[in-house]
């Protein structure tokens, strides 16, 4: 700022007066405004990763619904309607439905730990893999349980292949859905093999022949005695 003075017959003078900036401050609003940016950027890649989990789950259960029955040459109908299943679906009796001794110990952990029916863990087991902690399906699903891999990365499950780890991470992940849908043991299992956005999608089980089938196969193991 330049302020000139003058008088006559005087030197005239030319004063400079510079305002006085904090630099200290004026570095910590620089560096704020630079945090707030990053923070944005962050928050928008967080919701980014976000949307791209939820709908790689989606694919990933869509996948596995269908691979037990899709094939090249079929074609697929789907009706909008849910499918109700009742809990209280016929047992299916065969003397291949018992666990095998040395998984006994882990599904009675895992249904302590999770809170979840011995049974119901089992029935899961045997209509996922038969008990086979080396199984893959052809979706990629992993293990006992049949875990995809994301879904199993979020359960803290580091080997998918064993047994005792995969038990209690389809534990987990039942118990988890179990809680989603108020105890509702047919939704669960629906959303356990389509994926939770089928069944929030379709109000109810989704009219996937697949799923359809699996929600009646474990339901029938459940009620059975041979487990």
């Amino acid at each position: 700022m330049n302020h000139t003075y003058s008088k006559k017959g005087a030197v005239i003078v030319s004063i400079t007066i510079l305002p006085y900036i904090d630099q200290t401050l004026l570095q910590q609003q620089k560096e704020a405004i630079a945090n707030s940016k990053k923070q944005e950027v962050l928050n928008q890649f967080e919701a980014a990763l976000n949307a791209a989990a939820s709908a790689l789950e989606t694919i990933q259960a869509d996948q596995k619904a269908f691979s037990a029955t899709a094939s090249p040459a079929s074609s697929v109908t789907v009706s909008s309607e849910p499918y109700s299943i009742s809990s209280q679906t016929a047992p299916v009796t065969s003397a291949s439905l018992n666990c095998p001794a040395e998984l006994e110990a882990y599904f009675k952990e895992a249904s302590e730990t999770y809170g979840v029916d011995e049974r119901l863990l089992k029935s899961i087991a045997k209509t996922e893999s038969s008990f086979q902690s080396d199984a893959t399906s052809h979706s990629g699903a992993m293990g006992i349980m049949q875990l995809m891999p994301a879904t199993a990365s979020s359960l803290g499950v580091s080997n998918a292949y064993d047994a005792r780890e995969n038990i209690l991470g389809g534990a987990k992940y039942i118990s988890q859905l179990l809680q989603q849908y108020q105890g509702d043991t047919s939704l669960a299992l629906a959303a356990y093999n389509a994926g939770s956005n089928n069944v929030n999608k379709y109000g109810g089980i989704p009219p996937f022949t697949e799923t359809q089938n699996y929600v009646s196969k474990v339901l029938g193991y459940y009620n059975s005695e041979e487990l």
